[in-house]
């Protein structure tokens, strides 16, 4: 299968250079010949980016982030994107990375908890952290995004940048509009948000996205927590719920990150990977802001199909946060790394006073 995986990607990346029309000499993304200085100008690098998400706006904004880079290389780093679940499967994204299957990666951190614990706080802090700003002073002024280097570089994964958005909001058939309406409902979550509602009260099922819809419109779950209201506008739960919880959500600060695979990046002309992180940063708040605007227009339309939107009180929300954040202790420190970042996103979120 690997065989094939790699005969694949090695089709597109000629057809990549095809495309391009160039010339010159050229490279697949783990060509690591050129480790340092100036680039050689005749040298391009075509990259495969294996990405986590397929939702249009989030395919805008990394094509924007490619053509930029694109540019500003002069046409020397080429990105091209293969969604996860069609030539690797959605399970071995961190595994692609390591071995060089491919170069780049654009994946939700806690896809890949069973190689690095940490994660857990990298796929969202259960609304503790919120913000775009929030989140950039977590990973840059506390220290979290230099703990993530740290372990991603112990598995031989390059870690880049954060792209912070919005998740996991719940729309239901049924109004919910304290944490107390949770009890006795059967709702679909992921992870530490399944995990939340059970203790909540709620009972839980899981259920893989695109069987979402229909387990909705048939009534055999009460509500669900999938994503912000662009997401879930796309998936049509507007047509099959009646409810949707307006932000904050249960999971603000969710977030998405690029990584490279280690030996590729090292081999990277310096330049070339100073333009790519560079470029990572900006549109990082790009595709924040687009997520935003997206959900803001939403918001509007789902709106005009009948969604009644409810919001809780600061006091359920502290009370959600809390109720996760002793799951989060009690099950997911199982290393002294998680332990660190914990302790990082623990001690900002009572400054910000989301927690007790």
């Amino acid at each position: 299968m690997k065989k094939l995986i790699i005969l694949v990607l090695c089709f597109m990346v000629i057809m990549s250079m095809a495309a391009c029309g160039s010339t010159n000499n050229s490279s697949s993304g783990s060509d690591s010949s050129q480790t340092t200085g100036t680039t050689d100008t005749d040298k391009v690098y075509n990259v495969i980016v294996s990405t986590g998400d397929s939702a249009p706006v989030s395919i805008t904004v990394l094509n924007q982030f490619a053509d930029s880079v694109r540019t500003k290389t002069n046409g020397q780093l080429n990105l091209s994107f293969v969604e996860l679940g069609t030539i690797i499967s959605y399970g071995d994204g961190m595994k692609s990375l390591m071995d060089g299957t491919v170069s780049v990666g654009w994946y939700p951190g806690i896809v890949f908890i069973n190689e690095i614990p940490l994660t857990i706080l990298e796929g969202g802090t259960c609304s503790a952290i919120r913000t775009y700003d929030e989140i950039q002073t977590l990973y840059y002024e506390k220290g979290f995004a230099d703990l993530l280097k740290e372990n991603y570089n112990e598995i031989g994964v390059e870690w880049i940048e954060v792209w912070p958005h919005h998740a996991e909001s719940i729309v239901s058939v049924k109004p919910i509009n304290s944490i107390s309406d949770l009890k006795g409902l059967k709702l679909r979550g992921a992870s530490i948000i399944s995990e939340t509602f059970g203790a909540l009260g709620a009972g839980t099922v899981s259920v893989p996205p695109p069987e979402i819809y229909t387990m909705l419109s048939t009534k055999a779950i009460d509500g669900a927590a999938f994503s912000s209201p662009i997401d879930n506008y796309d998936m049509g739960f507007a047509e099959v719920t009646s409810y949707w919880q307006a932000t904050p959500g249960l999971n603000e600060g969710f977030t998405m990150f690029l990584a490279a695979n280690k030996d590729f990046w090292d081999g990277l002309p310096e330049d070339l990977r100073t333009v790519f992180c560079e470029e990572a940063k900006i549109y990082g708040e790009v595709f924040y802001n687009a997520k935003e605007s997206g959900d803001k227009e939403a918001v509007v339309s789902a709106q005009e199909a009948g969604i009644e939107f409810f919001s809780w009180s600061d006091e359920d929300m502290r009370t959600w946060t809390n109720t996760a954040f002793q799951i989060l202790e009690e099950k997911y420190i199982t290393d002294d790394a998680t332990q660190k970042g914990f302790d990082i996103v623990k001690e900002y979120a009572k400054g910000l006073g989301r927690i007790d």
